[in-house]
Order: C-alpha cells, then sequence, then structure tokens
C-alpha cells in the first residue's frame, strides 16, 4: 500500500489534492493511505513512519517547503516529493533525485494522475539485489545503497541501514549491478549515483556525507555518465 502524504496550509487545497487521490487510486483499484498536514512543522513532528510520496507547498507559512525538503533530506523517511506551487522560478533550488516534479496550483487532475503513474513506475522499478553474506543472503533495495569498498576476496557494503560484508569481491558486486546507476569512481569503490549530493572536479559527495576523491583513471568517464544519468533524469521528469 502507498502512503501518500500532503503538506499545504490551506486546507482547500489539501483536500482538493486527496479527492484527485481518491479518485485514482479507486479507478485503478489500488490501496492508499491519505495523511494531511496543515504546516511543515506538523510534518516534521509526525516522526520517522516512511511517506512514499508527498505533496509539499513550497510557500508553507512558517518553515517552507525548501526548508523542510533539506531535512527530508537528513530523516530519509521520504521517497519522492512533488512540490506544488504558484511560482515556477523555485525549480532549480528545490531539485533532488527525491524531487519528481512541481505541479502548479490549482492541481490538475490529469497533471496529478500522470505524476502518480511515474511513481508507483518508479516504486516497482527500485528492485532489492541479493548479496551473500555469512548467513545466508541479505538483500537491499538500489536506492538504499550509499556504495561498495573493496576489502580482498570481500566487499563491504554501506547502505542506508548500516555494513555489510558481502562474499563477493567488488567486480562481482560491479558485474551484478550492471544497467543500474551504480558507478565506479576508483579501483577500490563504486557508489550509487542516485544518491549523490554534489560532484566536484576531483572529489563526489554521497547523501551520507561520506566523501570520495575520483580515481585518476576512472575521473574522466566517469563524469561523463553521471552527466548523463542526470540529464536522463531530469528530462523523465520535465
Amino acid at each position: 500500500m502507498i502512503t501518500i502524504g500532503i503538506c499545504d496550509d490551506e486546507s482547500s487545497v489539501r483536500q482538493h489534492i486527496k479527492e484527485l487521490c481518491d479518485g485514482f487510486f479507486a479507478k485503478n483499484s489500488l490501496p492508499y493511505e491519505c495523511i494531511e498536514f496543515a504546516s511543515g512543522e506538523e510534518f516534521l513532528d509526525y516522526g520517522d513512519d516512511p511517506i512514499d510520496l508527498l505533496f509539499l507547498d513550497v510557500e508553507l507559512g512558517g518553515m517552507n517547503g525548501m526548508e523542510v525538503k533539506k531535512i527530508i533530506e537528513q530523516k530519509e523517511n521520504v521517497w519522492r516529493i512533488i512540490f506544488v506551487t504558484n511560482y515556477q522560478d523555485v525549480v532549480w533550488d528545490a531539485f533532488g533525485f527525491r524531487t519528481l516534479t512541481f505541479l502548479r496550483k490549482p492541481v490538475n487532475a490529469t497533471e496529478l494522475e500522470e505524476w502518480l503513474k511515474v511513481a508507483l513506475k518508479e516504486m516497482q522499478k527500485n528492485i532489492s539485489y541479493g548479496f551473500p553474506i555469512d548467513k545466508g543472503m541479505s538483500y537491499v533495495k538500489l536506492e538504499d545503497i550509499y556504495y561498495f569498498e573493496a576489502a580482498g576476496n570481500y566487499t563491504y557494503l554501506y547502505t542506508k541501514d548500516g555494513k555489510l560484508l558481502v562474499c563477493e569481491n567488488l567486480k562481482t558486486c560491479q558485474d551484478k549491478m550492471s544497467g543500474t546507476p551504480i558507478l565506479r569512481i576508483h579501483k577500490s569503490y563504486l557508489i550509487n549515483m542516485q544518491n549523490v549530493k554534489n560532484w566536484e572536479s576531483e572529489q563526489v559527495l554521497l547523501m551520507n556525507d561520506v566523501r570520495f576523491t575520483l580515481g585518476r583513471q576512472y575521473k574522466k568517464e566517469a563524469r561523463k555518465i553521471y552527466l548523463e544519468f542526470v540529464k536522463d533524469w531530469t528530462q523523465r521528469r520535465r
């Protein structure tokens, strides 16, 4: 079941979005839960329970939507955000992996349904990968992976839930993750491009604030692949 949050200081806007969501999920015979928040502060007081999709007003009274987004990126309890706004000039300030799109007020039913379909499709793609560990297998969702670190014939896998010692070498892990946003940036490291916070000329910073120096032989190609990834990601959200 998908959990949707609606954070807007106007009750009429929250009700309008909820009615559109009710119609979409009823039409597609899909169960869902909707939770309403009248302010950014109320949303942040909600706790760490996961929300799959958050409709977030940019111009909230008190803490605004941009400030809420920054805290969401640290807490990681929201999977995707759809910003609701009257102003298009905030788009680039709010760009990020968790940002799905922007909808102008009043929210159009057709546009909302299109983006709900995109969100559901991406949820289906976020599959789990199995890694052999000392006692069986451990399954990790793609988006929960931060990076892989070589450890001889083994590999350390760093995820949002902690660190695993995988009974496979780094090359085997790289081959397993072929076709995903997992990228080789150093002879000892693979990173998940989905969780990059900042890419500089010589270094990469991940969402968990771990910083890597790019390997000399990987630097040029890795940057090219990352820029293509960002371009593709942005175009799919237009």
